[in-house]
């Protein structure tokens, strides 16, 4: 029995992504975690600056006492 074109076709795609001609098709996008990621981070930031260094959450998470910035 002789192979199908489709299956000759990846075949050949496959032989290509093997070789690194070809670069595999999923993962090209900016993950959703990674952007999700950045915007925590710089919202953490922000809200860091934005509390006064008199403020008692602040200082106890600063002083390493009790939790982390991530807490706030």
């Amino acid at each position: 029995m002789a192979k199908s074109k489709d299956h000759m076709a990846h075949n050949q795609s496959y032989k290509a992504y093997k070789n690194n001609i070809k670069k595999p098709t999923c993962g090209c996008q900016t993950s959703t975690k990674g952007v999700l990621n950045k915007a925590h981070d710089d919202a953490r930031s922000r809200a860091q600056n934005s509390l006064s260094e008199s403020n008692n959450l602040k200082a106890l998470v600063t002083s390493d006492s009790k939790g982390s910035f991530i807490s706030i």
